[in-house]
């Protein structure tokens, strides 16, 4: 029961692959770099929100930084789900 815990459920892999595997460890640096560009978007929607409730107007002016970053975020994502380091 314990050695299950241990393996991934989807691959039934060992623990042991995922930490010695290079390529998990550039995975998940850019999985958190995504989760960390994805905080500035989400507290400005979060404010957004808050301002239409109280029927205040949101400030717009972040939208072209926003856009930005999530141009950013789908780079990264393509990245993730392509293994594009592989081929070059």
């Amino acid at each position: 029961m314990r050695g299950r815990a241990l393996r991934s459920p989807t691959f039934d892999r060992e623990a042991e692959f995922y930490v010695h595997n290079g390529l998990f460890w550039v995975k998940m640096g850019l999985l958190a770099l995504l989760l960390a560009l994805e905080t500035r978007p989400m507290i400005t929607f979060i404010r957004w929100r808050l301002a239409g409730v109280r029927g205040g107007a949101p400030e717009i002016a972040p939208v072209m930084v926003l856009a930005r970053i999530n141009d950013i975020e789908v780079v990264l994502v393509v990245l993730m789900a392509r293994d594009v380091w592989l081929f070059t």
